[in-house]
């Protein structure tokens, strides 16, 4: 993942390049230079969904930037990810409970 900003626009995604062809796939739109930790959040929520968006820009006029992300926004990024392992491998069991405490009446 990465920070770009795109035409002024800023995203988290992944930039890719081919013939003449710039592709910005699993991408975001977020607020600002900043990247929060909502906005983190968010992004990890749609990629396991696969709604994230998948933008083609071409032609002349095209302007881009990429940078690093911050230590922090990177803490941000490394915790909601462990965060989200964790979702992964707790959910179905969590769902389950939860359907059995409706079928007993609780």
């Amino acid at each position: 993942m990465q920070k770009v900003i795109m035409n002024g626009v800023p995203y988290i995604g992944v930039l890719k390049e081919a013939e003449g062809v710039t592709n910005l796939v699993d991408a975001l739109q977020v607020g600002g230079g900043v990247v929060q930790r909502e906005e983190i959040a968010t992004y990890l929520r749609m990629k396991n969904t696969g709604t994230l968006e998948a933008i083609q820009f071409g032609g002349t006029g095209v302007a881009y930037s990429v940078s690093e992300f911050t230590d922090a926004e990177q803490m941000d990024m490394d915790m909601c990810a462990v965060a989200m392992k964790h979702a992964k491998k707790t959910a179905v069991a969590g769902m389950e409970n939860q359907a059995f405490d409706i079928l007993m009446g609780k």
